[in-house]
């Protein structure tokens, strides 16, 4: 039997899609007007929004992938997740319906008492709403959505009695209709080599692992202004050389058809950027993919970023200083202080940094009194 036929959340998953076309909706439609508008807002901005006092004043915009629902019976609230966080929507039936006057609602019991107030006003206003894609109306498309699906979003703002800042919906889309399960929603993947094989269902659901990803990019962009500001040049190496060089590593190989010629995929760009400094730049610097045909594991990728930087008319003692300060510099502009604690320890990267030679080091921290042989390190 196929997997779909035996996972009945896929199937009914299936179902709704198909009832989606039948009914003239696309469930993966190339835009929305959302996108364009200048109230498009991220949930972080939604309560920024929110407590500058514009309750209720103005219809925003905001998209993101359903996570969890409540159903009422003829409302419902519902958490979308986008890049800065979650935000609590509420969708009601009867603000769609035609049918219904406004003096035979029900009051929702988690609206505001301003917010019941108000609802008469607003369904006369706006009797039945539809989306500019679909045929459907946003209660309607809202009973073919299921956890996964990402959704456009358009309402007023308010507070529930509870004091959660929520979205009443005024108009609704799917942009993308999800066929795929996700994980528990409460542990998320747990395995480590899951969470690597599929990093985008991790990222979806562990907000700790975006924050990797965003401090990654700090990183980088903080060494870039730190060698910038030191007058360095950054520049690109091949990829592709015909002979590599610059570390002892067994390299990936591959075959140029237009020279007839084996070509290598680089380990290292020291070759490369010694020749330039031959060359008469004085600083260049690099951040770069490098590739080592050996071992693999879940902190060792045969495909890996690296950046070397080289400075003429210096030794190694200009570069040790030099390397503290890029380090100390990352972990100011990251971290805030040059001490914090990662899991259990303390570190702290404050200057003046020991210097000490490997024989040193080895004798230090083995805490051995053994004679070290020197062709050995």
């Amino acid at each position: 039997m196929s997997q779909e036929k035996n996972n009945p959340l896929k199937q009914e998953k299936t179902r709704k899609r198909q009832e989606l076309l039948d009914r003239g909706v696309n469930p993966y439609p190339h835009s929305w007007e959302g996108s364009k508008s200048k109230q498009r807002k991220n949930s972080l901005e939604l309560i920024q929004v929110f407590e500058t006092g514009k309750k209720g004043e103005e219809t925003f915009y905001i998209a993101g992938r359903l996570m969890r629902k409540r159903n009422m019976g003829k409302a419902a609230f519902f958490n979308i997740k986008d890049e800065k966080g979650e935000f609590q929507i509420y969708i009601r039936k009867e603000d769609f319906s035609d049918l219904t006057s406004s003096n035979q609602r029900d009051t929702p019991s988690h609206l505001s008492h301003k917010e019941s107030e108000d609802k008469s006003s607003r369904s006369k206003e706006t009797p039945s709403k539809q989306t500019s894609e679909s045929k459907l109306n946003p209660w309607e498309l809202w009973k073919l959505c299921d956890i996964g699906d990402i959704l456009g979003l358009s309402g007023k703002l308010f507070k529930t009695q509870r004091g959660e800042i929520s979205l009443r919906v005024e108009d609704f889309q799917i942009l993308c209709k999800s066929l795929e399960t996700l994980p528990e929603k409460y542990h998320g993947l747990e395995d480590k080599e899951l969470k690597y094989r599929y990093r985008h269902l991790d990222l979806i659901m562990d907000m700790n692992s975006r924050e990797t990803f965003k401090t990654r990019s700090k990183i980088i962009q903080e060494i870039r202004s730190f060698m910038n500001e030191k007058g360095f040049i950054e520049v690109e190496t091949p990829a592709l050389q015909p002979l590599y060089g610059g570390a002892v590593a067994v390299p990936f190989e591959t075959h140029f058809r237009r020279l007839n010629q084996k070509m290598y995929l680089k380990i290292s760009p020291e070759m490369y950027l010694k020749k330039l400094i031959v060359g008469g730049f004085e600083k260049v610097f690099e951040i770069g993919k490098n590739f080592r045909n050996e071992g693999i594991d879940r902190s060792h990728n045969p495909e890996f970023t690296m950046m070397e930087y080289y400075e003429a008319y210096t030794d190694y003692k200009d570069q040790m200083k030099q390397f503290e300060e890029l380090v100390c510099h990352v972990t100011k502009a990251i971290k805030g202080s040059l001490k914090f604690k990662y899991g259990d320890k303390d570190l702290d990267f404050t200057p003046p940094w020991t210097r000490i030679t490997v024989k040193e080091a080895i004798k230090k921290y083995s805490k051995t009194n053994k004679p070290i042989d020197p062709d050995s390190i």
